[in-house]
């Protein structure tokens, strides 16, 4: 797994394997088949401590970028529910936690 602690809002998505634009329900689904695969306990009983460790390192940044993806798609939804309207901030590379929400504009 690609390390998710620089750019976490940017990079979740690539620890996940999942687009930008997924869905609460594609993040949660991806996250559990990955939870399953990665998690220390389900590591073979021969596995070396190292393997136990280095799985133990993959599932954190799993965790962690799981945990970003809800964010991000949770304030997507709720940008969405609320009628707003996303624009990128003027600085590149800061991600969906730099992201600015304005109300639609009305029309009359």
């Amino acid at each position: 797994l690609a390390s998710a602690t620089s750019h976490r809002a940017c990079r979740c998505h690539d620890v996940l394997g999942v687009p930008p634009s997924a869905s609460l329900q594609e993040v949660k689904e991806r996250y559990r088949k990955l939870a399953l695969q990665l998690h220390p306990d389900a590591a073979p009983p021969e596995s070396s401590s190292e393997e136990t460790a280095r799985r133990a390192q993959d599932f954190g940044r799993l965790t962690e970028a799981y945990r970003a993806a809800l964010r991000a798609a949770r304030f997507r939804a709720q940008a969405l529910d609320t009628g707003a309207v996303a624009r990128r901030p003027a600085a590149s590379g800061q991600g969906w936690t730099a992201w600015q929400y304005q109300s639609k504009p009305t029309s009359s």
